[in-house]
């Protein structure tokens, strides 16, 4: 019988609840920018940071480690870059951010949709849905 309980406590903790959620609601504004970076900063290790709507940003938001951040669905939250941004990236691990010689903390994301061109911009090659079958085969 103690077998038993010893699997249901390990089950139990492995499924356990995010710390807290944050929340952020995204206008699809660069507003969203300073919106995001808010609620990533005042998240604490083990939290969830759930993102709802279109996100608009025009800096790299940098993601701290040990926290999940997802969105309501792929097609209801996307994180956008702004047009003009030229942005190295829209997300990064902050150990990317600080040019860390390690890896950080682990970070999931989940449930949202990346769209690195800008509204009004030309879909570069990889990303056309048009080409996407030419660049599978490395043409």
């Amino acid at each position: 019988m103690l077998w038993k309980a010893t699997i249901f406590l390990f089950v139990l903790a492995a499924i356990q609840a995010p710390a807290a959620v944050v929340n952020v609601t995204c206008v699809d504004a660069t507003q969203d920018t300073a919106a995001l970076r808010n609620a990533i900063a005042q998240s604490h290790s083990g939290d969830a940071i759930q993102v709802h709507g279109v996100c608009l940003v025009n800096q790299t938001i940098v993601l701290r480690g040990n926290r999940t951040y997802s969105g309501d669905s792929r097609t209801g939250t996307i994180v956008r870059q702004a047009d003009g941004s030229n942005l190295p990236a829209l997300l990064a691990s902050d150990s990317w951010a600080l040019d860390s010689t390690t890896t950080g903390e682990p970070i999931r994301i989940a449930h949202l949709t990346l769209d690195g061109k800008g509204p009004g911009e030309a879909s570069a090659p990889c990303c056309d849905p048009a080409n996407q079958s030419r660049n599978r085969k490395g043409t």
